[in-house]
């Protein structure tokens, strides 16, 4: 398949997950003062969001920002886990 062929779609997964494993700290400090405060005031959340935005339009793109952030969380506890 070409690149012309290829979903645009189809990146856009893998770079937002990406971005969680690089960001996911600051990701997770925003999500935990978020439901703390009730207002959301971060940018690293936002910016996963956008990217993940193309994926989804019904604009659920700030769950989907933190539900990435928490399985890559996740992920890296449990592969942690495994090395011990």
């Amino acid at each position: 398949m070409s690149v012309e062929q290829m979903d645009p779609v189809q990146g856009i997964y893998p770079a937002a997950k990406v971005f969680a494993r690089e960001h996911g700290q600051q990701c997770a400090k925003e999500i935990m003062e978020w439901r703390r405060t009730g207002i959301y005031s971060g940018t690293r959340l936002a910016e996963l969001a956008n990217i993940l935005r193309p994926i989804n339009s019904s604009r659920e793109d700030m769950q989907m920002a933190e539900d990435l952030v928490v399985e890559v969380a996740l992920a890296n506890l449990a592969s942690d886990n495994e090395k011990k």
